[in-house]
């Protein structure tokens, strides 16, 4: 695919981001009439999410529409697209493929110069300290896990936060080191209740996405790479945006904190051959071998995480700017229901068997 081509498709899928498009849209027709059986063990749920929102849906994007008009923002100014599409996405970059290019880092952040303490109350001083806390809870949450589906998408997140701390080595990788040692805590920490939860049967409280992903980990239901896209789903589509709201998007000075949620995405592309080797020797030869749906590969899914992670700071930007309870509620169901309805799709997509993996993964670990 040429550059230009990418980027232009790139656009019109920021564009969809921007106004807040229901995931039926990002899914592009992906879902099919088989998908309504697979929400049979999450039905309940799911209904409490999407009927209010199926009802009101003109009013939220009313919202939306509103918030856009108030800021002034045009996410596809003449500037904005000139400067994407006249990047050579193959000079100087040491780069064989498009989808290098770290696109998130070309769109601004909606003007906001509000800064608002962060309410996260994990690791507040931001010491390198608690992401070793972090690292070590995970390796022991991940030997816990043993050889069940879940351990797929623990051992994955466990081997990103270390590429993160690996990263923080050099102090200008980020402006504001500290607080995202703080930022990575808090998201840690909202994947530890979620599975928490789940473990000891407080289903209330575990949000849908999350439950479509340890349902499906639980009944062995779907492939590895669907583990770990259901689990990075859930974490970045659905909790993310929740812990930018709290943590802010400003600092005190009133600059912007997109630009080191942007720099995520660099340890992010370096960690995802680490991930594949790891995954591969303890649970899954095949995994990153064998053919995907829809002719997914290792670009395409980092293009994948890009896309998420730029919508999740989007829609925290739409939790930030509604002016009241009810507006703010619209776009956290939103947040709850794409996350949702995007899990359903990927785990049905991606279904398959575990039985091959929990005897590869037992073997590992008797002989390791």
């Amino acid at each position: 695919m040429r550059p230009r081509v990418l980027l232009t498709c790139v656009l019109a899928g920021v564009l969809t981001l921007s106004t807040a498009a229901p995931a039926t849209a990002l899914l592009g027709g992906a879902l099919s009439d088989t998908t309504e059986s697979l929400l049979s063990p999450v039905d309940p749920l799911l209904g409490t999410v999407t009927e209010p929102l199926l009802a009101t849906v003109e009013e939220l994007e009313g919202v939306v529409d509103d918030v856009v008009d108030e800021l002034g923002v045009d996410p596809l100014s003449d500037e904005l697209v000139h400067a994407l599409l006249a990047t050579d996405t193959h000079t100087d970059t040491g780069l064989d493929d498009p989808f290098g290019l770290n696109w998130p880092a070309y769109l601004p952040a909606w003007p906001d110069d509000d800064y608002v303490a962060s309410l996260g109350h994990e690791c507040r001083p931001g010491n390198v300290q608690c992401v070793d806390k972090v690292i070590r809870d995970m390796h022991r949450r991940y030997d816990r896990l043993g050889c069940h589906d879940n351990a797929i998408f623990s051992l994955t997140y466990k081997l990103t936060t270390e590429e993160y701390r690996s990263a923080v080595e050099d102090p200008d990788f980020f402006n504001d080191t500290e607080f995202l040692n703080h930022q990575d805590a808090v998201f840690a920490h909202v994947y530890f209740d979620a599975i928490d939860d789940w473990s000891d049967g407080h289903l209330a409280d575990v949000p849908p996405a999350w439950r479509v992903a340890f349902d499906a980990a639980e009944r062995g239901a779907a492939s590895t790479t669907g583990n770990v896209l259901l689990g990075m789903n859930a974490h970045i589509r659905r909790d993310l945006p929740f812990v930018l709201e709290t943590i802010g998007l400003v600092t005190p000075e009133g600059e912007t904190r997109k630009t080191d949620h942007d720099r995520v995405n660099a340890f992010l592309a370096d960690v995802q051959s680490t991930i594949t080797e790891e995954v591969q020797h303890r649970h899954d030869p095949s995994f990153g071998i064998a053919p995907l749906p829809l002719s997914l590969d290792e670009h395409g899914i980092m293009h994948a995480i890009r896309l998420m992670r730029e919508e999740a700071w989007r829609k925290a930007e739409l939790l930030v700017a509604a002016d009241t309870e009810e507006e703010r509620d619209l776009v956290a169901g939103l947040i709850e229901y794409d996350a949702a309805l995007s899990a359903v799709a990927i785990r049905s997509l991606l279904a398959g068997d575990d039985n091959e993996r929990v005897a590869h993964c037992t073997a590992w670990r008797e002989g390791s």
